[in-house]
């Protein structure tokens, strides 16, 4: 994939995450519905996995792409 004409390399659970997301730009997404798309159930959230994610991706994409909704979830802000 490319972001401004530079190559960004993504890992597979990156790119089922972005696609989750991309799926309902502009709307909040919770851990469990992101979860149950990438796992096919919600598992427990005793990892910090799907932040670490989160992480990789902002610092990929920029971090003004997806915003952390306080106790709801992540929302891609813009593409």
């Amino acid at each position: 994939m490319t972001r401004r004409d530079e190559r960004v390399a993504l890992r597979a659970r990156e790119w089922q995450i972005l696609a989750c997301l991309l799926e309902r730009p502009g709307i909040a997404l919770t851990r469990a519905h992101i979860a149950r798309s990438i796992y096919g159930v919600c598992t427990g959230f005793e990892s910090n996995g799907m932040e670490v994610h989160i992480s990789s991706l902002r610092r990929k994409l920029g971090p003004e792409c997806i915003r952390t909704i306080r106790g709801t979830g992540y929302l891609m802000e813009r593409w």
